[in-house]
Order: structure tokens, then sequence, then C-alpha cells
């Protein structure tokens, strides 16, 4: 899923002339490390979120 879009994302860029063809690699394995990291971070803050002591003070 993630090296899908990474690869389309990379695509994008290559034809926008963003980036070099070259290193599509490298730029596809960075960009679904991205993609993932933000996920994980997402989760995390949601998780936060969720599962805080509620404060009772009136």
């Amino acid at each position: 899923m993630f090296r899908n879009l990474a690869e389309d994302i990379a695509f994008l860029l290559i034809k926008n002339k963003i980036v070099d063809i070259e290193k599509r690699d490298t730029y596809i394995h960075i960009i679904e490390t991205v993609l993932k990291t933000v996920l994980i971070l997402v989760i995390l803050l949601v998780c936060m979120y969720l599962f805080t002591i509620p404060d009772f003070t009136v």
C-alpha cells in the first residue's frame, strides 16, 4: 500500500521534473518511510487523545 503510493508520488515528482529519474528508488524509499512515520504519529496522537485521563475538576 505505502509502496504503491510512494511510487505514484515519485512518478509525479519525476514527471514534473522536480527530482531526477536516476534516483527514483531512493526517492521511493524516502517517501515510503515518511508516509509510514506520519501514519504512526497520527495513530499515536489519536490514541493519546482517546485514552487520556478525564479531568473531573469543577
